[in-house]
């Protein structure tokens, strides 16, 4: 495995998680409309919206997880087996991305 490929699966794979949760927070966002405003939901959220939402969302993230090309690489583990994983301990970068921001107020 070389550098690259595992920097670009690292990249992929966090930002498809985040994607994944912010999309999930989207449609919650449009049910929570949707179930509040039964009559201005049809005007508010339009299926156009809903694409630009989640095209957005898909591409402010991916550039949020463009940081793990730094953090991520090839290391050797205990048994000399080289492996894909971060190199710096960027847990507080994984847990906003992933967890603390969809939650927050």
């Amino acid at each position: 495995m070389t550098s690259v490929f595992c920097k670009i699966l690292y990249v992929f794979m966090n930002a498809s998680i985040s994607i994944a949760m912010w999309t999930i927070v989207l449609m919650s966002l449009d049910k929570a409309v949707a179930v509040s405003y039964p009559l201005k939901s049809g005007i508010w959220v339009t299926p156009k919206r809903a694409f630009y939402g989640c095209c957005f969302i898909s591409f402010i993230l991916s550039m949020a997880n463009l940081y793990f090309i730094r953090l991520s690489g090839v290391t050797l583990g205990n048994n000399n087996k080289r492996y894909c994983g971060l190199i710096k301990d960027s847990l507080i970068i994984d847990v906003t991305t992933a967890s603390i921001l969809p939650i927050s107020k």
